[in-house]
């Protein structure tokens, strides 16, 4: 049972850790171009404007969803095709996670973000598929390279830490679409 709760305190924290940065990055970004277009420079230009209730919601999917989620489905990967770290076996591992694992993670975690944010879930909106959609693009050039690395040279006991090294950087990514697609850019 203690291995489940620190997947899923692990998955919160990378959440909202990626989300962080994305706030900073996009703070940041606000101020530049308030300085660009020679706006008036106040000391509020430097505040960190953190949309806290946007971390939480990062960090509820990671805890009540990522966290589960991926831990069941890795062990499950490993119980069904091994350990080996052979091409065949990391082969099979990763094609099985992209084609299963990923569309769903994927499609729940837009869901769940678009249910918290208190907006109707309509799988057929233009927002929502379009989100789905890139992530699904953007995920495909990412995760299977993240994964051949991670069945392939990294050793068992530091599968998760890799992976959750690559996860700040995709939840970052994952955050600035959730605030691309809400106008916060």
């Amino acid at each position: 049972m203690a291995s489940i709760a620190r997947a899923m305190m692990t998955s919160a924290s990378v959440m909202t850790i990626g989300d962080a940065l994305t706030q900073y990055n996009e703070r940041r970004l606000k101020a530049d171009a308030r300085a660009n277009a020679n706006a008036r420079a106040n000391a509020n230009a430097n505040e960190f404007e953190h949309d806290f209730a946007r971390s939480a919601r990062f960090a509820a999917i990671g805890f009540a969803l990522h966290g589960p989620f991926f831990y069941h489905a890795f062990r499950a990967i490993d119980a069904k095709m091994g350990v080996g770290v052979d091409a065949a076996t990391v082969m099979k591992k990763v094609a099985f996670a992209h084609a299963t694992l990923f569309p769903t993670y994927t499609v729940a975690f837009f869901a769940s973000m678009r249910a918290m944010e208190g907006e109707w879930i309509d799988i057929f909106s233009e927002r929502f598929r379009s989100d789905v959609v890139e992530a699904l693009v953007r995920g495909s050039a990412f995760w299977p390279l993240a994964n051949v690395v991670n069945f392939a040279y990294v050793p068992r006991e530091r599968r998760v830490l890799w992976l959750n090294a690559c996860g700040v950087g995709w939840n970052a990514y994952l955050s600035t679409l959730v605030g691309d697609s809400k106008g916060n850019r």
